[in-house]
């Protein structure tokens, strides 16, 4: 399964979350390859502004799942080697709108909340490897924040999936999506772990890998 590398993606209403952080900059020494891998790609976040073109694109509209925010790129910004992701109660006009519209993602004439999504999507992508990233993440009550991959050839779910880090409803999960014989249906393979068991509120305002 080919992978079309790390896609950002913060749901709902939040305050800002950092989402990468620079080793050099941030805690703990990130965790070494392990024998026989090669660093092939990374971005420390070190260049202030926003996320670099040549790794990055950001999604933009009403994207998915019929979630309530809009992505922007506004949303999204490299500072003091973090990247950024801000989520907003922010009305912005939809300029997809089409009163009357089938297509929810026309139907909105304006935004109740904004976010951001960033994809390395027909920039970077990679077969076999290990993702490592190092983040920060809001856990209060709305926010879904995750990191995660999909496959660049096929249709959902045959293509694969696999989401690396999400967050939501006080659980943090690992997930993995492979086709059935029912077209768009997803067999889940799921792990998860209470934050409250992780240590609450106290790991969440810290830096993990």
């Amino acid at each position: 399964m080919k992978l079309k590398g790390a896609l950002l993606q913060l749901l709902w209403l939040a305050p800002i979350l950092t989402l990468w952080a620079s080793p050099s900059s941030r805690l703990a020494t990130p965790a070494l390859p392990p024998a026989g891998y090669n660093l092939v790609w990374s971005d420390e976040f070190n260049v202030d502004g926003p996320p670099d073109p040549a790794s990055w694109i950001f999604e933009r509209g009403f994207v998915r799942n019929h979630e309530a925010q809009f992505y922007q790129p506004d949303n999204a910004r490299v500072k003091n080697g973090l990247l950024v992701i801000e989520a907003r109660r922010e009305s912005v006009p939809n300029p997809r709108h089409e009163p009357g519209s089938t297509n929810w993602k026309n139907q909105a004439a304006r935004s109740t909340y904004t976010s951001a999504s960033v994809l390395t999507h027909g920039l970077h992508q990679w077969q076999y490897g290990r993702f490592e990233l190092r983040a920060r993440i809001d856990v209060r009550a709305g926010l879904w924040p995750a990191w995660w991959t999909l496959g660049v050839d096929g249709e959902w779910p045959s293509s694969g999936e696999i989401d690396i880090m999400e967050y939501y409803r006080g659980k943090v999960l690992a997930n993995v999506a492979s086709g059935t014989t029912e077209r768009f249906k997803a067999k889940w393979h799921s792990e998860t772990k209470p934050v409250a068991e992780l240590g609450g509120d106290k790991w969440a305002a810290e830096f993990h890998v």
